[in-house]
């Protein structure tokens, strides 16, 4: 158990941005419970862990503020955002307060901004899951999405769509498959490829533990050999220390 411990601490000094996050995936690490689901990944949150484009995700945020009537667009190449009427901040939840913020300033999406959302959703996601079992967790929000949306079901990224807008606390202008979430995709001004810097080794994430092990095992044999000679050499020198009397 203490080791697992130390391994999971040890995570924390790895360049997990760099390491294991592809955008727009999300790739986890072996340290993991098989079958054991992270349930508590909001609906933006479990949008990255079930693989949704990131552009996509920055997209419906911006439909659901204009539809709620916090924001309009008014172009688009490049994207130009005005605020029409300030929301509750304390009523968004991190990634939307970030999100909202990021458009009131000045109106626009830089590539600065986002990679600050991308990245706070990484860690986000690894504190709470860094442990669970990936497939077992993706089938758990699928299911959850076809669910919510079974009433209006398409099979398509807007059912997500329909869970993460009509399930909001705060919103309440209801979609009905009347917009298309996703329109702006396409006008979201972020390299995707910024954030990654050099060849990703998921290996090396996966095989940790197994380092871990294997360290531990040299550390011990390394321990017990040289207990094992010292102990042996004080018996010696005793011994003949005590035969020469």
């Amino acid at each position: 158990h203490r080791s697992m411990v130390a391994a999971h601490r040890g995570l924390d000094d790895i360049r997990w941005d760099a390491l294991d996050w592809t955008p727009p995936k999300l790739v986890l690490s072996s340290f993991r419970t098989p079958g054991k689901v992270c349930e508590d990944l909001t609906a933006l949150e479990a949008a990255f862990y079930l693989g949704l484009p990131f552009k996509r995700i920055v997209s419906a945020m911006l439909n659901s503020m204009v539809a709620e009537g916090f924001v309009e667009v008014t172009t688009r190449n490049p994207l130009r955002v005005r605020v029409l009427s300030a929301p509750d901040k304390e009523r968004l939840d991190q990634y939307e307060r970030l999100f909202f913020e990021s458009l009131e300033d000045d109106g626009r999406l830089s590539q600065g901004e986002l990679e600050t959302f991308m990245n706070l959703a990484v860690d986000t996601i690894r504190k709470k899951a860094w442990d669970c079992d990936v497939e077992a967790t993706k089938a758990y929000y699928q299911n959850l999405v076809e669910e919510k949306a079974r009433d209006d079901q398409r099979g398509t990224d807007e059912d997500w769509y329909w869970w993460y807008h009509n399930e909001h606390a705060y919103y309440t202008r209801r979609y009905h498959h009347d917009r298309d979430p996703f329109h702006h995709e396409v006008d979201i001004p972020v390299q995707t490829d910024h954030l990654v810097s050099g060849p990703i080794d998921t290996d090396l994430v996966m095989d940790l533990n197994v380092c871990h092990d294997a360290c531990h095992s040299a550390c011990h044999s390394a321990c017990h050999s040289a207990c094992h000679s010292a102990c042996h050499s004080a018996c010696h020198s005793a011994c003949v220390s005590g035969s020469s009397h």
